[in-house]
């Protein structure tokens, strides 16, 4: 039986860029789509991975996650409490 508490935070990532690519032209490839991991999974054979900086962690509230839950309590894997819209 698990029983635990799942906390939804907020968290910087990193991505180096290689010298061999010219930033401006990242920055031109990111703003089309606006999504940084469609530009990051079409370079990915020459990017590093991903680096989550953990230090950047906070706490995210219900109105800033637009309603939805941001704790969710579960005993024996099933849901019992969630403070969003839902409760």
């Amino acid at each position: 039986m698990k029983r635990y508490v799942d906390i939804k935070v907020l968290v910087w990532k990193r991505i180096y860029i290689p010298n061999n690519m010219i930033v401006s032209e990242v920055v031109s490839e990111i703003k089309k789509t606006g999504d940084i991991f469609d530009w990051y999974n079409a370079n990915a054979d020459e990017l590093p991975p991903v680096e989550t900086l953990c230090d950047t962690e906070e706490m995210l509230t219900v109105k800033e996650n637009d309603g939805q839950n941001t704790i969710e309590i579960y005993d024996d894997d099933k849901l019992i409490w969630q403070n969003g819209a839902n409760e």
